[in-house]
């Protein structure tokens, strides 16, 4: 087993690919990132992603793609995807989780705000707080995110499978809230 912890902060993604075995992230602060604050990519191991702040990343505060067996549990977003329109997918990934064929995940439990940046003034953001294509086997319920979002709660990709995304409450972001 592998224990990562770490403090990030400014022009820094994690990125994980090629990693074996089991890892635990857990009680970390990442913010500031000029991409996605933790980025998943297959084959990149078993996650245990628990108890991090996820602050002000430009891209999804959770990238995974091609993931399985792995949780996201008791994490905090806010006003990630606050530049996407930088990142090579473009804008319309404007989210705090970014789930994209992955398989055999839990999801649960974590909490996350919306709002406008301080530096420089900009738009609210982001967008939706969970992007989702091709998931299957997996789970994703139990989420609370009051003004978490601009758009809409969700941005179905397609190729989902069916009652995965359940049981997850949250509101949209008003300029006064």
């Amino acid at each position: 087993m592998k224990l990562i912890t770490f403090t990030l902060y400014s022009a820094l993604t994690i990125m994980m690919i090629g990693c074996a075995g089991s890892i635990k992230f857990t009680a970390n602060r990442v913010e500031w990132n000029r991409e996605y604050g933790l980025c998943l990519a297959a084959p990149a191991g078993t996650w245990n992603v628990t108890g991090n702040c996820f602050d002000r990343n430009w891209g999804a505060g959770i990238y995974a793609n091609r993931i399985s067996n792995s949780t996201f549990t008791g994490n905090t977003f806010r006003i990630n995807g606050k530049d996407s329109s930088q990142l090579l997918e473009g804008p319309e990934e404007s989210c705090h989780m970014l789930f994209q064929s992955c398989r055999g995940i839990s999801v649960t439990g974590n909490t996350g705000a919306a709002g406008i940046d301080r530096v420089p003034r900009g738009e609210p953001s982001p967008d939706y707080a969970f992007w989702l294509k091709d998931i299957a086997c997996s789970f994703i319920t139990t989420n609370a995110f009051a003004h978490g979002y601009v758009k809409d709660m969700l941005a179905d990709k397609g190729g989902n499978k069916t009652d995965l995304f359940i049981n997850n409450v949250g509101s949209v972001f008003e300029i006064n809230s």
